[in-house]
């Protein structure tokens, strides 16, 4: 239950608009409501039993269902057989064909975003798949697709363009479905993914030189650029290795330049002598940690006292001074800061820090704040309402730390 809602019985209307939400609506992306037919491609969104292969992620179609109805007159999924996509291994369950597999609904906490923006955290029960008409170019990494339409005209990038077109087995199931900016994959790389291309045929070319034998051992390097400075220096940097493609190819015009080398920290390994105590260690010391060549001590507080009593101030009072600093709690007032419940499923305790942090800050003057916190960014825009809301106690810092 939302700690700020007074009742979980939910209205009619607010209940309608809930299942008419799209999944996307939901942080765990359960469907209020699956409009499904025989043949629909799904996709699992739960590890259901993964000796049957029903693992998240799975792909498959729908073969048929068993459903209730409600008082209200809404069919109610109770179970949902789909035929697996080209599982790992064959599936065999009594009383079913191969393949297919029962998938029942099971209730998942989750929270949902209204029209308005506001957030409810509702316990919904659902048989967990998804429409799988379409995916984005990062959910379809590492899946081979033998029929594959894709819409490039919203790619960002060329990497994009190479992620949505390899999922194609072959070009014959390859349907780029309108147009796209060709400049996108033909204006030119970048220098940086120039130089990442160089620096990876160098590398190919070092390593076959390894394996044939014919590396000398004055490469040796244990870091990259490293590696390439040595064998530039043994080879020249006009030398370019011939699997080097045309388009970043370099020459003494357009040269082949790479940081400067990385050095390590020399490592020494220090071996106690147990059998002969060190008399030199002060009494007060029982860390037994050795100091490292070169480091630069650091001084302690004693010592700065110590060094404050040649300024007329004792000890005592030093000691005084750093207490009231400390603990000197009059700007904050009587109240401790509010802080937040931490999410254990997506470990917020990150963000939990940084929004006590800003709230803290925020609610010693919220008129002065939420300007300042306007005048940023969209986002400490939108933290802004959302302390507000908090303070009017019509939200939670949990709401706003998520919204976020």
């Amino acid at each position: 239950m939302d700690p700020v809602r007074k009742t979980n019985v939910i209205t009619p209307h607010l209940q309608t608009l809930l299942w008419n939400q799209p999944p996307a609506s939901s942080n765990k992306h359960v469907a209020g409501k699956l409009s499904l037919c025989v043949g629909m491609p799904v996709m699992l969104k739960h590890n259901e039993a993964t000796e049957c292969c029903m693992t998240k992620g799975a792909e498959g179609t729908v073969v048929g269902w068993q459903s209730s109805e409600r008082p209200e007159g809404q069919n109610i999924l109770d179970t949902l057989f789909v035929r697996l996509t080209n599982p790992p291994k064959t599936i065999k369950i009594d009383g079913l064909e191969e393949n297919v597999v029962p998938i029942t609904r099971r209730a998942m906490a989750t929270m949902c975003t209204l029209p308005n923006d506001d957030e409810i955290s509702i316990s919904r029960e659902q048989v967990l798949v998804l429409v799988n008409l379409g995916m984005t170019d990062y959910a379809s990494q590492g899946r081979t697709r033998p029929n594959n339409p894709v819409d490039l005209n919203g790619c960002r990038s060329h990497q994009s363009y190479y992620t949505c077109l390899s999922r194609s087995s072959d070009s014959e199931g390859t349907i780029i479905v309108q147009g796209f900016d060709p400049n996108m994959i033909t204006g030119g790389a970048s220098g940086h993914l120039r130089q990442e291309f160089r620096e990876l045929d160098v590398l190919d070319e070092i390593t076959k030189l390894r394996y044939k034998g014919s590396l000398p051992d004055c490469v040796n390097s244990n870091r990259r650029n490293g590696l390439i400075h040595q064998f530039q220096q043994w080879k020249g940097n006009t030398y370019v290795p011939l699997d080097v493609h045309t388009a970043i190819r370099w020459d003494k015009h357009d040269p082949f330049e790479i940081p400067d080398v990385i050095t390590d920290s020399p490592w020494k390994v220090v071996k106690l002598n147990k059998s002969k105590p060190d008399t030199k260690q002060k009494k007060s010391d029982t860390t037994g940690f050795i100091v490292a060549n070169g480091s630069v001590p650091v001084v302690s507080f004693p010592q700065l006292q110590n060094k404050r009593k040649a300024q007329d101030a004792s000890i005592e009072e030093a000691n005084k001074r750093q207490k009231i600093l400390v603990f000197d709690t009059s700007d904050i007032g009587d109240q401790e800061p509010q802080g937040l419940i931490w999410d254990g499923e997506n470990y917020s305790c990150a963000y939990d820090s940084l929004m006590s942090i800003l709230f803290s800050i925020w609610n010693k003057d919220p008129n002065i704040w939420n300007t300042r916190f306007k005048n940023m960014n969209r986002t400490m825009k939108v933290l802004s309402l959302r302390f507000s809301l908090v303070q009017e106690e019509k939200s939670t810092l949990e709401v706003a730390r998520n919204k976020i």
